[in-house]
């Protein structure tokens, strides 16, 4: 399969900054988490 120029077009267009956005939020869910347990751990209460 080759990719065409509309094909590439759409991918920066359309799909990567999905993606993007995608993979930005389940890092700050996974660092939120990682967060919360160190807090834990620590015995740290931010308000």
């Amino acid at each position: 399969m080759t990719l065409t120029k509309p094909d590439i077009d759409w991918l920066k267009n359309e799909f990567l900054p999905d993606l993007a956005k995608a993979v930005e939020q389940r890092l700050k869910d996974k660092l939120d988490k990682i967060y919360t347990l160190v807090e834990k751990r620590a015995g740290i209460t931010v308000s």
